[in-house]
């Protein structure tokens, strides 16, 4: 009896997606004699829309059930662990199945729904959304096989579920998107298979690189390095070959779009750079701690950083150079524009440093002159240090890549004229000066709030000291870039004015004209 009214309940919610999705369909079917027919991007909102989380309670339900008989749930008794994912499989999984049915017909007959919006974000979504629970679930699956581990099924049920959803939109993707569209889940593909590998391989390394400098310096290893080793297997091995996959299978040989573009400047050369200059950063602030601060530390204790930075550095170069040599190898009719979009990249992370070490040192200067309660985890040497640190670090790496941008540009076009110098300037005095602003408006309120206490005293500046310093650094920063801007507004030459139409009226025979 109770089964039949849980049947009647699943088919009575099944009926109003149903209907739901009659209404869709007969108001994309009024418009469909075009491809710009009215309420189409409506209707393509709710289609693709209803369809992925029909898709998503659906990848529930039926993964959780294989996983509860999997394990040894009993299905058929009532247990509550099963009620969700079947009542998901009843309603979701049917009104999927409609969905893409419907969906599919309309890709092999309209031309204009394979490049509409709707279905480009739908595929994006779906498979980087399955490609990361895939990616989670086989992860944790071989961690827990070789950390013998009781039940690890319920992981590889997932993996299996997820990954069979991940492969039919990537086959939906090749077949139903223009090539020259749709590369978005592509490039973010190639991101989590690119991240997870390069961290996968730092984490190992620094096992082994920390426990080697123990061995050799201090008392000897601490922990198992293998068993600390086999957390990374399972990300290693399931990231690089994603990334194998995604970025060297499909994506490496393709012409620079601006995706790719963003991948390999960002994804690859950024996150690489970045790792080097922390990693060299720390090196540095060890080095000049042991002989500038008296610190109390032993030299195993100040040296410690040195195996994990030299680990991070190494890794990161490698992620650098490759993306770099990648960038280097674009189209001959581009390859000026990667680089000039290169050159701002590196001056924008030297220009990031700098500030940062300039907000340290005016910090570090003003605890000095004022003094007070420590609040923060670096005292006044400390902050000089780091401000010196990343001073060091930052400047060679600004002035290199900034004073390669003067002058002349690709194709001897004019620096000036470029618009990824207009971008850099206007972004680093816009940035600037709106941290700056709300910085100084920090200022002003403890300022006005001492003042209404009682009175401004040293403790007042002490307390303000931070925000005192990202004032003084962004405001120099952004001051430095207008004064650029307007310096490259001025020299430009004048604009001549251009005929957007013209008419030309003639009597008579106007051949010769």
């Amino acid at each position: 009896m109770w089964a039949l009214v849980w049947i009647l309940i699943g088919l009575g919610a099944l009926g109003v997606p149903v209907l739901i999705l009659t209404l869709i369909v007969r108001a994309g079917q009024r418009g469909a004699g075009g491809g710009t027919a009215p309420g189409a991007p409506v209707r393509r909102f709710f289609q693709y829309w209803l369809m992925l989380v029909a898709l998503l309670l659906a990848a529930y339900g039926v993964s959780g059930l294989i996983r509860a008989a999997a394990v040894g749930s009993d299905l058929l008794g009532g247990r509550s662990q099963v009620a969700g994912p079947l009542s998901a499989v009843v309603v979701a999984l049917p009104l999927f199945l409609v969905l893409a049915g419907w969906t599919r017909r309309r890709l092999e007959s309209d031309p204009d729904e394979r490049r509409s919006i709707g279905w480009l974000l739908y595929i994006t979504v779906a498979s980087v959304t399955a490609l990361a629970v895939t990616m989670n679930s086989l992860i944790g699956a071989i961690s827990n096989a070789l950390g013998d581990a009781d039940r690890p099924a319920g992981l590889w049920v997932n993996g299996a579920v997820w990954g069979a959803i991940w492969w039919a939109h990537w086959v939906a993707g090749r077949h139903f998107i223009p090539p020259d569209e749709g590369r978005s889940h592509r490039f973010i593909g190639s991101l989590l298979g690119l991240w997870g590998m390069l961290g996968s391989v730092a984490g190992a390394g620094v096992v082994v690189a920390e426990a080697a400098y123990y061995e050799l310096f201090g008392s000897g290893l601490i922990t198992s390095v293998a068993t600390n080793l086999r957390g990374f297997v399972g990300p290693f091995v399931v990231s690089t070959a994603v990334w194998w996959w995604y970025w060297y299978q499909h994506t490496r040989s393709e012409r620079a779009t601006t995706g790719r573009q963003a991948y390999v400047l960002l994804g690859g050369v950024l996150v690489g750079l970045l790792a080097v200059l922390v990693a060299v950063g720390a090196i540095l602030f060890s080095i000049l701690r042991w002989f500038l601060i008296d610190s109390g530390d032993t030299a195993l204790d100040n040296f410690a950083p040195f195996p994990a930075a030299l680990v991070i550095a190494a890794v990161g170069w490698l992620s650098w150079d490759y993306h770099r040599r990648v960038a280097d190898r674009t189209e001959a009719g581009r390859v000026g524009e990667v680089r000039r979009t290169y050159a701002y990249l590196l001056a924008g992370v030297g220009l990031v440093a700098m500030v940062v070490a300039l907000t340290f040192l005016v910090a570090a200067a003003i605890e000095a002159m004022v003094g007070g309660a420590v609040l923060s985890i670096f005292d006044g040497s400390r902050l000089a240090l780091w401000g010196l640190t990343l001073g060091i670090v930052g400047i060679p790496l600004w002035w290199r890549a900034w004073s390669s941008v003067q002058g002349r540009g690709p194709a001897g076009v004019d620096e000036r004229t470029l618009p990824a110098r207009r971008l850099y300037l206007s972004a680093s005095f816009g940035v600037g000066a709106l941290f700056a602003l709300i910085a100084l408006i920090t200022v002003a309120t403890r300022v006005f709030e001492d003042l209404f206490d009682g009175g401004i005293d040293g403790q007042t500046i002490y307390d303000a000291r931070w925000s005192l310093a990202i004032v003084v650094a962004l405001g120099a920063m952004a001051a430095y870039h207008w004064r650029v801007f307007r310096s490259d507004r001025e020299a430009e030459p004048a604009r001549t004015g251009t005929f957007e139409r013209l008419l030309l009226i003639a009597p008579g025979e106007a051949a010769a004209l």
